[in-house]
């Protein structure tokens, strides 16, 4: 199971930063564009408006890199693992729980995979969790059924 979310990690990764790059030479073709039209207040608004676009795609590029980046030393890491560190994928009777790069859900055929970072508060209030321990997420009770 850790393989293949790992795997659809990298995936949903790569989608990213491939929308990023797409939106990007848009932008800078919009630019372009803009560039040729009339002076005035409406250009340089049009301009503005443009660049700070342009700022937004590249943070999500570096959020996106800086999480390829984690992933590639989560993938690297020894196993096994226990608790909540970077990189366990806990099982639990409810959905999966991977420490590591924060996405939300992961949906792999019918199972749930909540992706958090090492900050979130689940890690937190879950710290040195093990086997058979009773824990909750919001108000459901779960057991932890391992690590992997």
């Amino acid at each position: 199971m850790r393989e293949k979310v790992l795997r659809a990690i990298e995936v949903r990764l790569q989608k990213e930063e491939g929308e990023a790059k797409e939106r990007l030479a848009s932008l800078q073709e919009a630019l372009g564009a803009e560039s040729k039209s009339s002076a005035g207040d409406k250009h340089e608004t049009g301009r503005a408006m443009i660049h700070r676009e342009m700022e937004l795609v590249e943070e999500t590029r570096a959020r996106t890199q800086t999480a390829q980046e984690t992933l590639k030393k989560i993938q690297a890491a020894s196993l096994p693992l226990s608790g909540m560190q970077m990189g366990a994928l806990v099982e639990t009777t409810g959905p999966w729980v991977f420490v590591g790069i924060p996405m939300g859900k992961l949906q792999l055929g019918e199972d749930v995979v909540l992706c958090v970072g090492p900050s979130a508060p689940i890690v937190k209030v879950w710290g040195g969790i093990e086997e058979g321990d009773e824990v909750s997420l919001g108000p459901n009770s779960l057991t932890i059924l391992g690590h992997h």
